[in-house]
């Protein structure tokens, strides 16, 4: 499961605070606190037009991360870039 306050792209959309993936900034700024991670979405417009590619958002990690067998673990949020944290699956304890 992933912590709801940890993000890769946050949603410039304010929603109810009970169905918000992750910490929206308080009123009245916008809930991915404005201009403050307007390079986030400035590389997202490039990967588009440059790569016709896009930026992934934390549920598309996770997918990811599942499709290849892995847990996802923890979002590191470095400021401008994140790291994504995946560990193997645990085994089943087998009874003997």
């Amino acid at each position: 499961m992933f912590n709801p306050e940890e993000y890769i792209l946050q949603s410039a959309n304010r929603v109810p605070k009970e169905k918000a993936p992750a910490k929206q900034a308080p009123e009245p700024l916008l809930p991915n606190y404005g201009a403050g991670r307007i390079r986030q979405y400035n590389l997202d417009i490039h990967m588009m037009s440059m790569l016709n590619s896009e930026e992934r958002r934390l549920p598309d990690f996770m997918r990811l991360g599942e499709a290849s067998g892995l847990e996802f673990a923890k979002l590191w949020d470095l400021g401008e870039m994140s790291l994504v944290e995946y560990r193997l699956p645990k085994a089943p304890r087998s009874r003997l």
